[in-house]
């Protein structure tokens, strides 16, 4: 599976589990990923502030490591918060990504 098709996979499992519409404008990978980020920082940082519970649901959901999510929410200034847990979301959906295709590739052979 191409990089590509993994963002769009990856993409396409945040879009669902946090709601976000239109996630994945952009020409390019690099404008893809840019987007995403930016769409999931801003509804990261919403949560936070409005509905932290949902957050550590959704967290726990995609099996997102807790004591990382810990580490980031006690040793990160409180404005990079958003920020580094969406790097951290999207790198666990493309690492779920990769391992589906390589399970699918598996099953084909």
């Amino acid at each position: 599976m191409t990089s590509t098709a993994l963002l769009t996979t990856a993409a396409s499992l945040i879009r669902n589990s946090f709601s976000l519409v239109g996630a994945s404008a952009g020409n390019t990978h690099n404008e893809t990923l840019e987007a995403l980020h930016a769409a999931l920082t801003h509804r990261i940082s919403e949560m936070l502030q409005n509905d932290p519970g949902l957050l550590s649901n959704i967290l726990y959901r995609i099996d997102v490591a807790e004591t990382t999510v810990r580490e980031i929410t006690e040793r990160q200034p409180p404005g990079d918060v958003p920020f580094q847990l969406a790097t951290l979301i999207i790198e666990r959906q493309l690492e779920k990504a990769k391992w589906r295709a390589k399970m699918k590739d598996s099953a084909g052979q």
